[in-house]
């Protein structure tokens, strides 16, 4: 399994992580660059391309060859003028992998794909990958395209469908990149201030609070939160878990508990079925933790 870094928390939006430092963002990014996590995640959703100009700007002394830069578009009129706007903020000349970000019903997803088809063809962008796409949306699209990543939370607040997308992904030789083993932090059990976007999130309603509450105290029981989140995320196998540091000192501490831990097969199962019971909590038309349907 490989470590990349996500880069959301370096576009602040939609109220998400509005105090965030530019400065500490390029630091970070370097950082994990030393660390040898060569795999940086983003998309023009973040910040309104605010998350992709900061990696272009922390990697413009850097060897290309050495980072691989995955974005996310979301559907749209053209995927080729998307994608040539990612590259002109990442100042890169071309793309390792680009995602669609959301399935989006106003859009011809199909004729989406086909642009970045021709775009891989061209040697534009290098892979092709759907994010937050349901089984049935990955397994009919992966028989149209070429399609070779698949992008969604592999955390323990959210696993609906987790299992069955990974085994559809396995058969498929399709790659997956998790994010969010930390549940956007909220599994380390601080609750985020009445501003924070975060609080408004699913788990922090009447009806699923509860349930959350207990997975939470839960994984405080089977030792320090990160380690046993990292611990369950790996024990799903992605083929790359991305982190959320926000600075140098939150990396390094990630970087430190992604392995430190191994659950038992016992506390792994019983991880599961706390988070079953907090999914269970939700419309079940639901298909991702920001509850986003369009």
């Amino acid at each position: 399994m490989e470590i990349g870094l996500g880069c959301w928390q370096f576009g602040p939006s939609f109220g998400f992580w509005d105090s965030q430092n530019g400065i500490d963002s390029k630091r970070t990014i370097r950082a994990a660059l030393r660390s040898s996590i060569s795999h940086l995640d983003t998309a023009q959703g973040y910040g309104n391309g605010l998350s992709e100009q900061i990696i272009g700007s922390a990697i413009s002394s850097e060897a290309r060859e050495n980072i691989f830069l995955a974005t996310k578009i979301m559907p749209c009129e053209s995927a080729s003028l998307a994608v040539e706007k990612s590259i002109s903020r990442l100042k890169c000349q071309y793309l390792d992998l680009v995602y669609l970000h959301y399935p989006d019903s106003r859009f011809d997803i199909r004729r989406n794909l086909q642009e970045l088809e021709k775009l891989m063809d061209n040697g534009i962008i290098r892979s092709i990958g759907l994010s937050n796409f349901d089984p049935e949306q990955i397994g009919i699209l992966s028989r149209l395209f070429p399609i070779s990543w698949v992008e969604r939370p592999v955390s323990l607040l959210w696993t609906r469908g987790l299992d069955d997308e990974i085994q559809l992904c396995r058969s498929l030789n399709i790659r997956i990149s998790g994010y969010s083993p930390l549940g956007l932090g909220l599994l380390l059990g601080k609750k985020p201030m009445p501003n924070d976007a975060r609080s408004n999130m699913f788990c922090f309603k009447s009806c699923s609070n509860p349930a959350f509450k207990d997975l939470v105290d839960l994984i405080a029981s089977f030792g320090d939160p990160k380690e046993v989140c990292y611990s369950w995320a790996r024990s799903k196998n992605p083929d790359v878990l991305l982190l959320g540091a926000r600075n140098t000192n939150q990396l390094e501490q990630d970087v430190k508990a992604v392995f430190k831990l191994n659950l038992s097969s016992v506390q792994i199962a019983a991880l599961d079925l706390a988070a079953s019971k907090l999914d269970a909590t939700v419309d079940a038309a639901a298909s991702n933790p920001f509850l986003h349907s369009v």
